[in-house]
Parts: C-alpha cells; structure tokens; sequence
C-alpha cells in the first residue's frame, strides 16, 4: 500500500512548491527543531508556534486560532503540522481553506497512524479522523504520500471528489479507519498525484 519514493516532508513540500511556482507558503505548528520550515526556500513564508524558537521564529507567536483572525493573506501552500487533537486539526482545516489561494495545496502530518498507540495525544492524536471527514467531502480531493520511513501526510485541494469515502460506520472511529484503511489514504505516487491535481487545477 505504501507509495515510496521520498525520505522527508521538505522534500516533497518543496518538489511541489517548484513544480507549481508557488509564491506563498504558511506552516502552522513549527516544532524547535523546524524540520520542515528551515529548508522551504519561497518568496513568502510564514510559520506559526506557541513556542518561541529564537529571536525571529515563528514569524507568529500565538495560537493557530489568533494567527487566522489576525491574518489578511492568502496562501499556495499550507502545512498543518500543529495541535494533534481532532478539534483542533478540524478548525485549522476549515481555516486554512478560507486563506487558500486558487490553485493551492493543504498538507497534513499525522494523518495515518500505523497502531492504535499512535494515537495518543503525545504522538500523532486523532488527527486521522479529520482527513476521515476530508474524504467524505465531494468538494474536496484527497490523497496520502507516504515517505520511505512509513511516515505520511495528507494533501487536499478543491476539486470534484473522484472517490468519496462512505464506510460502514462504526461506533470506534479507530476500528473504522483500520478496516477501511486503503479506501480512506488513497495511497498514491508523486508522479500519480501531480496528474490528479493537475487534472483538478485544469478542470
């Protein structure tokens, strides 16, 4: 199931910000060790954090929710990558649409746990849900790039749904992601994924 070619998320972020010219780039949840941030070379770039880094990071100190009532900017590109609890991810979504530029692409991290244990809080939470609900949206495409480590993270952008999620609904969300797993990811190659959201952008 697994769609290898990549080592890290920079990478791929960064491949898809060329392959589009993209101009503009928002990062929320920076992490102290800007695994992805410090190697996104953009024309504008923002990143949002809780945690104050240095003297210049994150370019917004303040929650996720503060920088999108403030903010008056649109973006290409946004990397969710912060608060892991559902609730949260799902106001980050919804607000990350709203700042979306024509043509962009969303990107979330933890978004497929390999084990229950993964989703605790203190690992990648119940993220997995939101990009669950993602692949019921028919307004909205979505896909799963995972990485040689068996990391992934989920990419979405607007566009007609070509495979809405509709599983049996269990009362243990858990359990339903595992018996729908493939159907839920839609595992897919870099080359395979550039043709749908190029498909998407044309249409």
């Amino acid at each position: 199931m697994e769609t290898i070619e990549m080592e890290l998320k920079h990478e791929f972020i960064s491949k898809l910000i060329s392959h589009f010219e993209m101009k503009s780039y928002l990062e929320i949840g920076l992490g102290p060790l800007q695994e992805t941030w410090k190697y996104i070379n953009i024309e504008n770039k923002i990143c949002v954090d809780v945690i104050k880094v240095d003297d210049s990071l994150p370019t917004y100190l303040g929650t996720s929710d503060n920088f999108f009532e403030e903010n008056t900017e649109n973006f290409d590109l946004i990397y969710i990558d912060g608060d892991h609890r559902s609730d949260q991810v799902r106001k980050d979504l919804t607000n990350a649409l709203k700042v979306l530029n024509p043509n962009g692409i969303i990107i979330m991290h933890d978004i497929a746990p390999a084990s229950r244990t993964e989703t605790d809080p203190r690992s990648s939470g119940d993220a997995y849900k939101i990009l669950m609900e993602t692949r019921k949206n028919p307004h909205l495409q979505a896909f799963t790039y995972f990485f040689r480590s068996g990391d992934a993270v989920g990419v979405i952008w607007r566009g007609k749904n070509s495979h809405v999620f509709s599983p049996d609904v269990v009362e243990d969300t858990y359990i339903m992601y595992e018996n729908n797993k493939k159907d839920y990811l839609r595992p897919i190659y870099y080359d395979e994924l550039i043709q749908e959201i190029e498909s998407s952008f044309s249409s």
